[in-house]
């Protein structure tokens, strides 16, 4: 089996790990070093603690404690805080990132022609990934093509593209870049990104120190008993060379690893759109192209690693560079390229299906032929046709709410209504009313109808449109949203199964960036540790299977036996958990949350096979419905595992 999320998830702990140990191995050098520079400086000079006069001494005398209790923790605390102080200017994720680069923010509803087919292409690879769609960032100073993603998991990602991308680069080219971009966030590259960021930054900050102490030895006045160059200049210099040569190694480290993810992006891309021809042009395009991938921000040297593409420099500088020669990246998807960059000579224009008319002559989606775990946190080429098809069935005027703030705070209003229980829904729009701005309430009243016509299964993908536009909500305005969120979910006392994936999606994907990321440590290592939870989650899955049995006239008999035989089924995998762990727990939401709160705390390879036995659990009978979809959305929500659109038609019940 092809590597699949749940793998490059415990692919990225190990690389982070790597990255820890690499920076203790480092920081216990420069530490050693600093330190026995110090003994030297006072030895030599002799006006230490400690004055050598004989040379047999020599080796003893470089153990002073007193020395080296002041520099260990001085030099550590400088790297680590430094690295730390980064990390934490960093927290507000991608965003922070791309404003630092000069990036202004693309509106969904923008009605400029070139970013409204940067933002569908985005909604595209987004929906067909089972992400929340990013903010998506316009760098319009940087005349060169070029585009990054950044932030620390795929609720605070956000794309960012040069004006020369949108300008120079064909639909299919712009899709190109954009999915090699899509497979950084999936592969969990950004949040590495980041964590090298803060690496490197420690290490420029001793560098920097060593400089400070330099030019306050250059204005001091020494003491004339002093010969040589005074304590403070040597130690300086000691401290600089340090510090830029921790620099240097890490630089190459860093290069190296980002080269390797580069390859892994390009070829992912072309899996994801299965069009050779769109990553290869955009890469030919810059090649050729005066301004190249050239970005001016002083900035951009600082997360170089993170663009699409790099200028081309000399081949003594390739150790140093964070991507593969372009020649190199175009021979591994175009064998035939000979090295020679066409001019560029402007922008050709492409159809907007020109990604469904790469696929003429190929099969129709299908639903339950593919083997579904590997589809989960990766994109497909057929799940990128089928966000197209789901974007295009949503009505207009839900989509156009969608594209801006208010309105898909309307939106969520508007999807939260109970209008089963008549008396519940009076008590909701009074809230509504009492609560919001003059003109919202109006404004949700107009989206009910759309609403009421709206195919069950397209209600998330309309949550999945509208985040983007809450994450541009301001703290208090987030704050009044999120409260009258819980005020109006409360007045329904019988909470559909939509109405709890919609406050999980919102809590999962809003709360971290208004309330601040929480780190979650792993918990669970086995999953005999978590089997009651685990049966807790699979027993009210095996209930949502059954539920069109349930609503029939079938006696509660054959209903029991039928929860039962999908719950064996589900755990038929899993060795920990047997026919005694099943729960007659009903549609129970409350008892799937407390679950599945403990089950965020478990090891990639834990969620993996609790996710496998989901997807079993809904596919026993071959046939899914919304209400499964909308669990199992849930349960990868709360997993942290995008979940793409796997299932061109559903049941209704």
């Amino acid at each position: 089996m092809a590597t699949d999320f749940f793998q490059k998830q415990e692919a990225a702990k190990v690389n982070t790990f790597w990255l820890v140990s690499c920076l203790l191995l480092g920081l216990v050098f420069i530490n050693l070093a600093v330190y026995l520079a110090v003994v030297f400086i006072f030895t030599l000079f002799g006006s230490g603690p400690v004055r050598i006069d004989r040379a047999e001494e020599l080796a003893g005398a470089f153990f002073q404690p007193d020395i080296l209790i002041v520099t260990i923790p001085f030099i550590t605390g400088l790297i680590v805080l430094s690295s730390l102080y980064r990390i934490f200017t960093l927290r507000g994720g991608g965003q922070r990132v791309a404003e630092g680069l000069g990036g202004v923010l693309v509106h969904p509803d923008t009605t400029d022609v070139d970013e409204k087919r940067l933002i569908n292409v985005v909604e595209e690879m987004a929906i067909a990934s089972g992400m929340p769609v990013p903010p998506v960032y316009y760098l319009p100073l940087e005349k060169g093509i070029n585009a990054f993603a950044a932030g620390f998991t795929t609720r605070d990602a956000v794309i960012g593209v040069n004006r020369g991308t949108l300008k120079h680069l064909t639909r299919d080219e712009l899709q190109g870049v954009i999915a090699h971009e899509f497979s950084h966030i999936l592969n969990g590259d950004m949040r590495l990104n980041l964590r090298l960021m803060g690496v490197l930054f420690g290490l420029i900050a001793l560098g920097i120190f060593g400089r400070l102490l330099i030019r306050v030895s250059q204005r001091r006045s020494w003491d004339e008993r002093d010969s040589g160059m005074p304590h403070l200049l040597v130690l300086g210099l000691v401290v600089s060379v340090l510090g830029y040569f921790g620099h240097l190694v890490s630089s190459v480290i860093k290069a190296a690893i980002s080269r390797q993810r580069e390859y892994l992006a390009d070829a992912s891309a072309v899996q994801f759109t299965r069009n050779a021809d769109g990553i290869s042009g955009a890469l030919k395009k810059i090649g050729g192209f005066v301004e190249s991938s050239k970005v001016q921000n002083p900035s951009a040297e600082e997360v170089s690693h993170m663009f699409f593409a790099l200028p081309i420099v000399p081949r003594f500088q390739r150790l140093l560079s964070t991507h593969p020669p372009l020649v190199a990246r175009i021979k591994a998807i175009d064998p035939s390229f000979d090295g020679d960059f066409p001019a560029l000579e402007g922008r050709s224009s492409s159809p907007k299906k020109s990604l469904a008319s790469s696929f003429s002559g190929a099969e129709p989606v299908k639903s339950m032929d593919e083997p579904l775990l590997e589809r989960v946190g990766s994109l497909g080429w057929e799940q990128v046709l089928l966000s197209q098809q789901i974007i295009d069935s949503i009505p207009t005027r839900l989509k156009r709410a969608a594209a801006e703030p208010h309105g898909a705070c309307s939106l969520v209003f508007a999807l939260l209504l109970d209008e089963q229980d008549p008396e519940v829904m009076r008590k909701q729009l009074l809230v509504i009313n009492r609560r919001l701005p003059f003109g919202m309430p109006k404004e949700i009243s107009g989206l009910i109808g759309d609403i009421r016509q709206l195919e069950p299964a397209l209600k998330l993908p309309v949550v999945e449109l509208a985040l983007s536009s809450l994450r541009q909500l301001s703290q208090s305005q987030y704050l009044g949203f999120s409260q009258i969120v819980r005020e109006i979910a409360s007045l329904d006392k019988n909470i559909s199964v939509f109405d709890y994936v919609l406050q999980v999606i919102l809590l999962r994907s809003l709360e971290p960036l208004y309330k601040g990321r929480i780190s979650k440590r792993v918990r669970y290592r086995s999953l005999f540790s978590i089997k009651r939870q685990t049966a807790t989650v699979l027993s009210v899955l095996s209930a949502a299977a059954t539920k069109q049995v349930n609503d029939s006239s079938a006696s509660e008999e054959s209903t029991q036996a039928l929860k039962l035989k999908t719950f064996l089924a589900a755990i038929n995998q899993l060795g920990e958990l047997g026919e005694r762990d099943f729960q007659d727990l009903g549609l129970c939401l409350k008892s799937l949350d407390q679950a599945l709160a403990d089950l965020a705390l478990a090891s990639p390879r834990i969620k993996k096979r609790v996710v496998y036995a989901a997807i079993t659990s809904i596919n026993l009978d071959e046939r899914v419905t919304v209400i499964e979809l909308e669990l199992l959305r849930a349960v990868c929500e709360s997993l942290d595992c995008p979940i793409p659109p796997f299932f061109r038609n559903f049941r209704d019940s």
